[in-house]
């Protein structure tokens, strides 16, 4: 490491200055890597392939993110509050920045902020359901089949087919 300066002054700042709780702190504020990286005086890359050296770091990382997410969300709800409701153009520019953060906080924390699942997906095809039915009935063999001429009702328009039942 002898020719990676930035780096080893990385991580001396992180280490042992101990300031690796305010990068959680940080992250878990909303602030992206590159922010952060920028006070570090390194790059963004140099920043996380410190958070991903270590596995401890990076549940450190995972959590300060969903904590992030929700600090995003609040700051969408932030500027469309503090939009200039006389201007459309910064009405405008305030939604897409609102709609952008909570989009991403749905990546971050699907489970708390993705879009809820309103469609109901049924898997499986008729053939395959028509086959369990039988199974769980018996066979063709034991399904009873009437013998000689069976009545059939015939209804015209105007029939009650309560009545005729």
């Amino acid at each position: 490491m002898a020719g990676q300066p930035k780096r080893r002054e990385l991580e001396r700042q992180l280490e042992e200055e101990g300031r690796a709780e305010e990068v959680w702190e940080r992250i878990g504020s909303g602030e992206t890597l590159r922010e952060i990286a920028t006070d570090f005086n390194c790059s963004r890359w140099m920043l996380q392939r410190w958070i991903h050296a270590e596995p401890e770091r990076e549940r450190q990382y995972q959590e300060a993110k969903r904590e992030g997410a929700s600090a995003m969300v609040e700051e969408g709800k932030t500027l469309l509050d503090e939009a200039d409701e006389h201007s459309t153009g910064a009405v405008q520019k305030a939604r897409f920045q609102a709609d952008y953060r909570k989009w991403y906080a749905g990546i971050i924390d699907r489970q708390t902020f993705g879009p809820p699942e309103k469609r109901l997906q049924i898997s499986g095809d008729i053939g395959h359901w028509h086959l369990e039915a039988l199974k769980a009935y018996g066979t063709t063999d034991s399904l009873p089949i009437p013998d000689g001429d069976a009545e059939v009702l015939k209804l015209e328009a105007g029939d009650d087919p309560a009545e005729t039942g």
